[in-house]
């Protein structure tokens, strides 16, 4: 139901009947105004949807506000973030949105300089940044406050009345007050937020400081991208490098018919045209039918610099969706695909198979099958695991160890199972395995108290290959890390990581603020690393979801190097949310992070997409926005120094792999990405497949050279 504040606009923009004007809210008590031109008002039901205008929380050093855009829906929200700045707007008024002509009821347009802002019709609100929201009615009184309307309300002879919702009238009195505005979007033709009086409207802090340090060496480039789907909604989980350098990647296709171009091998035989395209399965004691997935996973191979397709294999329809592949040094493959009802017949079809039975409550046809390929993408062997969902690792002989939460088997290089390691002393947690020296890294977290608050306590564990434990790191208990001298109590929000070619460890240690633990000696509360390099500074965080990454020395557990994975508010300097994805490491020991940034992401200055540190220096770029979402990040072997970074727009988590210079990124991506308010492309480069062949997503491959760049 409509507030009475609504109506009170809308009665003012009747009583006035002018085609346009404009209104100048203030802000109560900031003092920044924000213009809006409105035209005549058009009677018209409300959605649920609305617009936020929202002026975020001033801080002590700076006062100037930042406006938001916002789309709200049931459980979600679309943001379109415009800073108040020279560098988002061409106007010297400011930064100006202007309606356009063409915009209809249902479908508002709006237009920044060049750029179309495209909306449904809702609500334009300003809100203020303080914890008080005031009413907008004195229902005692039946008056409204203050609007700051003096001027307008003086030629009318007669103050207009309106109804609440309870149907009482309403007298608006000049002069009105709404700290709190709230118009139909359809009323409004432009809106112009000014400068800030005595402010330059420059970017600043270490937004600006670490932009004006990562100057980039220019010389990380995109060698080939290229989109590979379907009309459906398509992915790829992996990719990886053959040591004579050609390259594989493994993804779901939604329509194998578009495999066509490619001649695919295809494993076994479809089910009929005609086959249940449902199943009815039990879930906690109760049936349910769901859908089955009509797609196939696929294993791509390409020649070495992703000029074409050699080869594609695919498994039959609805035998389930890729998980997860690795590649072993000597180029063996091997894939895990989360199994459906179809694959029953798959696997009885195989003649090199082992099955693993589930539980006695498990549904066999939900599982994990886990399948290992030459370069030649001849299967050599495959095993069942019947409802478990089963990660696996290389081993420094060539066999597997696959894990379901703390349980481990042993694959052969002929595809033979066995128990693996019972490790020691185990919790829950993340699993990660090392080439090099077959150990065994589990991290996670569990609910502590530290006296003063709960804290959600990490734990570290390092097995050897026969799952004797070596080493506990992290685990300290909760009253000591919240005593006054310590006080690193940030939650964290997960302890994930990998190993690098030479066996040491990468560790992403996510927490919501910046008194961590992952600050001090592994092994040693009392005493800091101070190890940070790349992004070194976490100053005046507040809760939000930040990650250090951290190289560690697996034989002596200390820290090799570290670095802050998070961004910087641009005006108002507070750090901003970062986390990571995936990691790979370079031939020379440089480090390739996949991470995802909340907002106000660093990229170097020979970023891929321009920013607004680009447009400070170069006014001919017609338009760069503050922005977030994924991003490619290459690092200096010790974390120090960032040589790369830059926006990687797409749908999905990126996974990466490396080979001496090289490096692969696959995701899954739309036509076009939204990121922060910039619809950016996801890059394509001499693609093997011409634009994105249509659903919500395809897969996504690209390879990047990064050779000279230190």
């Amino acid at each position: 139901m409509c507030s009475v504040k609504w109506f009170c606009a809308a009665m003012l923009l009747v009583v006035l009947s002018l085609p346009a004007w404009a209104v100048q809210l203030t802000n109560v008590p900031s003092e920044i105004p924000v213009v809006i031109t409105f035209r005549h008002p058009v009677t018209q039901a409300v959605t649920t949807e609305r617009f936020v205008w929202q002026e975020e929380r001033f801080t002590e050093k700076q006062r100037w506000p930042i406006y938001d855009i916002r789309r709200e829906r049931a459980t979600s929200w679309g943001m379109y973030r415009l800073l108040p700045t020279e560098l988002n707007s061409d106007d010297p008024e400011g930064t100006v949105l202007v309606r356009d002509p063409t915009s209809t009821a249902d479908n508002v347009v709006w237009q920044r300089g060049a750029d179309r802002v495209r909306f449904r019709v809702g609500y334009f609100t300003i809100e203020s940044p303080h914890d008080r929201q005031p009413d907008i009615l004195d229902r005692s009184a039946g008056e409204a406050e203050d609007l700051g309307l003096d001027e307008l309300l003086a030629e009318i002879d007669e103050a207009p009345t309106v109804e609440d919702a309870d149907g009482r009238e309403i007298i608006l009195r000049s002069p009105i007050a709404l700290p709190n505005g709230r118009l139909p979007m359809e009323f409004i033709d432009r809106i112009v937020i000014p400068y800030p009086r005595g402010w330059s409207g420059k970017i600043t802090g270490r937004y600006l400081r670490y932009h004006q340090r990562w100057t980039g060496t220019g010389k990380v480039q995109p060698v080939r991208a290229t989109f590979l789907g379907s009309d459906g909604n398509d992915d790829l989980v992996n990719g990886g490098f053959l040591p004579d350098g050609r390259i594989v990647a493994f993804g779901t296709i939604a329509n194998p018919t578009a495999l066509a171009p490619y001649r695919p091998v295809v494993l076994g035989r479809d089910p009929a045209v005609d086959a249940e395209t449902t199943i009815t399965v039990t879930r906690r004691r109760r049936e349910r039918e769901i859908e089955l997935e009509q797609g196939a996973p696929v294993l791509w191979r390409f020649s070495s610099g992703l000029e074409r397709v050699e080869k594609v294999v695919r498994l039959p329809v609805r035998t389930g969706t890729a998980r997860m592949m690795s590649v072993a040094d000597n180029g063996a493959i091997t894939i895990v695909v989360r199994t459906r009802p179809n694959v029953e017949a798959f696997v009885a079809s195989l003649s090199q198979k082992q099955i693993v039975a589930g539980a006695e409550d498990s549904d066999p046809q939900f599982g994990s099958l886990v399948m290992r390929f030459n370069q030649d993408l001849e299967l050599q062997w495959a095993v069942m695991f019947e409802g478990r969902g089963v990660s696996v690792g290389e081993r420094p002989d060539d066999s597997i160890v696959a894990w379901s939460g703390n349980q481990f088997w042993a694959i052969s290089a002929r595809g033979q199972v066995s128990d693996g390691p019972v490790l020691q002393h185990a919790r829950r947690g993340n699993t990660a395995t090392s080439w090099a020296t077959d150990a065994i890294v589990q991290t996670g977290h569990n609910n502590s108290a530290t006296g003063r608050e709960p804290w959600k306590r990490p734990h570290w564990r390092h097995w050897n290959g026969a799952g004797e434990l070596q080493m506990i790191l992290y685990d300290w208990p909760g009253p000591l890390v919240g005593l006054d001298i310590y006080r690193q109590v940030s939650d964290a929000l997960s302890y994930r990581g990998t190993f690098d070619p030479a066996g040491n460890y990468l560790l992403y240690a996510t927490h919501d603020g910046g008194n961590v633990v992952a600050a001090n000696v592994p092994y040693d509360l009392s005493r800091r690393h101070n190890k940070f390099g790349a992004l070194s500074d976490l100053s005046a965080a507040s809760v939000n979801k930040f990650t250090v990454l951290l190289r560690l020395n697996m034989e002596t557990y200390d820290v090799m190097g570290a670095t802050w994975i998070a961004g910087y508010h641009p005006i108002l300097d507070y750090p901003t949310g970062g986390s990571i994805h995936d990691t790979a490491v370079l031939g020379d020991n440089r480090v390739a992070v996949a991470g995802v940034f909340s907002y106000g992401m660093i990229e170097t200055q020979d970023t891929w997409y321009p920013s607004v540190f680009n447009r400070r220096n170069d006014p001919s770029i017609g338009h760069a926005d503050v922005r977030g979402g994924s991003n490619l990040m290459i690092l200096s072997e010790d974390l120090g120094k960032a040589i790369f970074a830059s926006v990687i727009p797409n749908n999905g988590h990126m996974r990466l792999a490396a080979q001496g210079t090289r490096v692969l990124i696959t995701a899954r991506c739309g036509p076009t990405v939204n990121v922060y308010g910039d619809i950016l492309e996801p890059i394509t480069k001499d693609p093997i497949q011409q634009g994105h062949a249509g659903g919500a997503t395809d897969g996504w491959i690209m390879l990047v050279e990064t050779e000279g760049a230190h």
